[in-house]
């Protein structure tokens, strides 16, 4: 440990942030955590060895194939296998995104949701994929090392990027200049929980290293970016369903298996209380919130007796009412009726069911659905 020297502690104290998140339920539970590491530069490949030190279980995940990196005790797979990997890795508990944020589409200035704060670094949560990760793969933090000069190129391309990249620095070291940044204080057992176990490993981890910050000037140093990193993120095939901004791989519906988990949550009611009066007959079609979408109800025998009894050609729209992607399909799923319906010979019938709650789930099995959001297409009432 006397070896180590002052830069080479702040520059792993500041590349090993990440690891931080990833170790704390490991050091609450007292039990092995599993993590995922997506990308195969330096930087991943650093956090990929220092977890696997700090006796996680770690995947590393890249577009250059399960057999072009070799890490001592780290799972490799390729980002283009036939089975998203989030699939065949199952549950995690965290997952550190070098290449990308898919937190918000790769935004970082346009925060719409909400995100947990410890000692003022931000652990994305609840937006999209990442709420997907948790509630299909218990993946408790999602930790995004996208730097804001990787996002400034990926916004810009790789041309005229880097010159952006270069007037941000100014502006920033303007800032630093003026004392006006906010100073952020690590986390009071970050030493303890991360730094010093891996300078006890210093040997074994001495082969790999971590991207070095771009100095500004002698007292100021800011994290740069990495073409190859940029290369990886446009490269990484992307999900042909759902959200079109997600990275293959990353899960883009929620099963209906999880839908029921969530209620205590959110607004949607999963349980149904015990009563002892007489339900009333449920009217036969509920037209809701649209006038050319036709909501189906909650029980089998609505779809029964409205769309397969009378062989009706139908497009049935099974979705949540926390599902982001739902909520953006929606307004195409009603232009598109709305449309059909001021055809002269117009036969489709357009129709909505939400799959919460044990009924709701029921349906979406009985159609063959396990996720939303699905649609469901009948012809003359048969699936």
């Amino acid at each position: 440990m006397k070896d180590w020297k002052d830069d080479i502690l702040l520059d792993t104290a500041l590349s090993c942030l990440p690891l931080y998140f990833a170790l704390q339920q490991q050091q609450q539970q007292q039990q092995q955590q599993t993590a995922v590491v997506l990308g195969s530069g330096e930087h991943a490949q650093y956090l990929a060895r220092a977890l696997s030190l700090l006796d996680v279980k770690t995947f590393l995940v890249s577009t250059k194939g399960a057999n072009s990196i070799n890490i001592p005790n780290v799972s490799t797979m390729d980002a283009n296998d036939d089975e998203p990997f989030c699939e065949t890795i199952g549950q995690f508990d965290a997952l550190i995104d070098t290449i990308g944020d898919e937190r918000n589409a790769g935004s970082r200035d346009d925060d719409s949701g909400n995100f947990d704060n410890v000692n003022g670094i931000e652990v994305l949560d609840n937006l999209g994929v990442v709420k997907n990760l948790k509630f299909e793969h218990s993946c408790e933090h999602y930790i995004s090392t996208f730097s804001r000069g990787a996002r400034i190129v990926k916004d810009n391309g790789a041309f005229f990027g880097p010159n952006k990249v270069k007037q941000y620095q100014r502006f920033m070291y303007q800032r630093f200049t003026s004392g006006n940044l906010k100073i952020i204080i690590p986390p009071a057992d970050y030493a303890s929980l991360v730094i010093q176990p891996l300078m006890k490993h210093s040997s074994s981890i001495a082969g790999y290293t971590f991207p070095k910050p771009l100095h500004i000037s002698e007292s100021v140093c800011m994290r740069g970016w990495s073409f190859a990193d940029f290369l990886e993120h446009s490269s990484w095939p992307r999900e042909a369903e759902g959200n079109s901004f997600a990275r293959y791989g990353m899960p883009v519906s929620i099963s209906l298996e999880k839908i029921v988990d969530y209620a205590p949550n959110s607004a949607v009611e999963t349980t149904r209380p015990v009563s002892n009066t007489p339900r009333k007959p449920q009217q036969k079609l509920v037209e809701k919130q649209n006038p050319f979408v036709d909501y189906i109800g909650d029980s089998l025998e609505d779809l029964h007796n409205h769309i397969i009894l009378p062989k009706k050609d139908a497009v049935v729209f099974l979705s949540a009412p926390f599902c982001r992607t739902c909520k953006s399909v929606y307004p195409h799923f009603t232009r598109l009726a709305r449309d059909d319906t001021e055809e002269v010979d117009a036969k489709l019938k357009f129709a909505k069911i939400d799959a919460v709650g044990k009924t709701g789930r029921d349906m979406g099995k009985a159609l063959g659905v396990n996720a939303v959001p699905s649609f469901v297409m009948f012809r003359d009432g048969s699936e």
